[in-house]
């Protein structure tokens, strides 16, 4: 099986993670590596795509840490989360910078490779309601531009959602539109900043969008 994407297995080391690395190497395309969880690492692989946190071995401030890590690559790589109690609050979820995928405690081993492979094909992994919130989250914490172009608010969100690596489909999804609707404002974005595709915008906002 060719292998498609470098995603980190981020966990503490017991027989149960070695057996998840091996079931994703054997069930998907993904190079597949894991790392400790307690051992925050101080520049991410250059290659890396997807990162997985096990947030049921995870400390608050273990989790701090690696939020702030992510948020400094976030242009490259996807978040993912599994073993997430059911009790968690959607708003802890969303600290998580370009979250991607949710898995939740009671999931099988069948939904989760579904999952997965999923991401892998562009989708998110998330609830309706996660993506609601999620966009209700973004339009409440809007970035600050600079050499600012007068985008629109829809055309800021499909911007960030850019940033986040979504595809049309799933910035149809988040923002409850059509994908003629998404191409329309991604038309009217490219415009506006001057680039000609998504590669370009991309660097665009890399260049002009701080936090």
């Amino acid at each position: 099986m060719k292998k498609s994407m470098h995603l980190l297995l981020i966990t503490k080391p017991s027989l149960q993670a070695c057996a998840l690395s091996r079931a994703l190497s054997e069930k998907t395309t993904l190079t597949v590596s894991t790392h400790n969880l307690a051992t925050p690492l101080e520049t991410l692989p250059a290659d890396l795509t997807l990162m997985l946190f096990d947030l049921s071995k995870i400390s608050i401030k273990e989790a701090k840490i690696w939020q702030y890590r992510i948020s400094t690559h976030r242009n490259n790589i996807k978040t993912l989360l599994f073993n997430v109690p059911l009790s968690i609050e959607p708003e802890d979820i969303l600290l998580w910078p370009t979250i991607s995928g949710v898995f939740y405690d009671i999931d099988n081993e069948s939904t989760f490779i579904k999952g997965i492979n999923a991401i892998i094909g562009g989708e998110l992994w998330l609830s309706r309601s996660l993506c609601g919130l999620l966009i209700e989250h973004l339009r409440h914490n809007q970035p600050t531009l600079v050499n600012y172009p007068k985008l629109t608010i829809r055309e800021r969100e499909v911007l960030e959602q850019l940033r986040y690596g979504a595809s049309n489909i799933d910035i149809a999804s988040i923002l409850f539109v059509s994908e003629h609707t998404v191409k329309a404002h991604l038309y009217n974005l490219f415009r506006k900043i001057n680039v000609r595709n998504r590669t370009q915008a991309l660097k665009w906002a890399t260049e002009n969008i701080k936090r």
